[in-house]
């Protein structure tokens, strides 16, 4: 199955000489639809400027600050960037006192004055 994007009118597009009446016209009768990747960027390209393709918002991860807030996978994540390596089975509870005591290690020291 061939990548699909989708077009949409550019809203920053000026109309030159002559092409005032294709927009009027494009913008009557075009729908949004998804198609494929080639046709799409031949679309585009064709277009003049008057197309774009559509961009789906991006994906962001939420910001978690509370280890308790986290998902199992990002505390796995951090207990092996601590190096701290597991023996046997442990629980969430677990998982986390082991953080915090491994942060509680960590010191800042003072910012050196010029």
């Amino acid at each position: 199955m061939p990548k699909m994007m989708a077009l949409e009118i550019n809203p920053d597009f000026k109309a030159g000489k002559g092409q005032a009446e294709s927009l009027k016209q494009l913008k009557a009768t075009f729908k949004s639809k998804s198609l494929p990747e080639v046709t799409a960027m031949e679309n585009v390209r064709n277009s003049q400027g008057m197309l774009r393709v559509k961009v789906a918002a991006p994906v962001t991860a939420p910001v978690v600050t509370q280890l308790e807030d986290m998902p199992d996978n990002q505390l796995k994540l951090m207990m092996l960037s601590a190096g701290i390596l597991p023996e046997g089975k442990v629980t969430r509870d677990e998982v986390i006192a082991l953080l915090r005591a491994k942060m509680d290690e960590i010191d800042f020291g003072e910012k050196a004055a010029n």
